[in-house]
């Protein structure tokens, strides 16, 4: 099914999809990510829009296994690595890292069972330059 997502002022830069399918997140050139819920028919509704980059926001993945630890990372012009999450039915920021310049992707690497962790925690706490904390590990970035 082919659904038209209306809500961004310019152009999109990016789209994922979450692991469960529950979700998509969408980032552009209006400097704001999209969190759409999937309903039935294939259709989506925004759920929230998350207004915090100063830049275009050139992209955006997600980490998670399932409903109840799902992230979204967005980055972009801003020189800034952003990671969002889900707080009491509200998306929320959680963490910013900046980088060198522009970032044109971004994406999180799931930490494998027994790693360990410099930061410890749930994810997002004390994430900083290559440093992971609770079930997500170094923020990476091209």
């Amino acid at each position: 099914m082919l659904s038209q997502l209306e809500g961004h002022e310019n152009e999109v830069k990016g789209i994922a999809f979450s692991p469960s399918g529950r979700y998509l997140a969408t980032s552009g050139r209006d400097k704001t990510v999209w969190v759409w819920e999937g309903e039935a028919e294939g259709e989506f509704e925004c759920i929230s829009v998350l207004p915090k980059h100063t830049g275009d926001v050139k992209s955006v993945s997600w980490v998670g296994s399932g409903e109840d630890d799902e992230y979204v990372v967005s980055c972009g012009y801003d020189d800034q690595v952003m990671l969002w999450a889900e707080r009491m039915d509200d998306w929320v920021h959680v963490e910013a890292v900046a980088t060198e310049g522009t970032a044109w992707e971004c994406a999180v690497e799931p930490r494998r069972a027994g790693a360990s962790s410099a930061a410890g925690g749930a994810p997002g706490e004390g994430m900083g330059a290559g440093a992971g904390g609770g079930d997500v590990s170094p923020l990476a970035c091209a």
